[in-house]
């Protein structure tokens, strides 16, 4: 599965992740590259985490388009 670019994306965007353990959640991209962890950061149901760290984006709701969003 490729990654989604996250610097395609806006923050305050809605995403769909999924964490180390398996979880599907819903959230907002807060921070597209965080001073104190270098990476994108989603907030779902009051918690942070980091993309690559702690979860991964697998889509981005209403977007007609996802392969518009792929790394290339």
């Amino acid at each position: 599965m490729k990654r989604i670019n996250t610097q395609r994306l806006n923050v305050g965007q809605q995403v769909t992740i999924r964490t180390r353990d398996g979880q599907k959640l819903s959230g907002i991209l807060v921070d597209k590259c965080d001073w104190s962890v270098g990476c994108p950061v989603v907030e779902a149901n009051g918690i942070k985490y980091g993309i690559g760290y702690q979860a991964e984006i697998l889509s981005v709701p209403g977007q007609k388009a996802n392969n518009e969003l792929l790394k290339k």
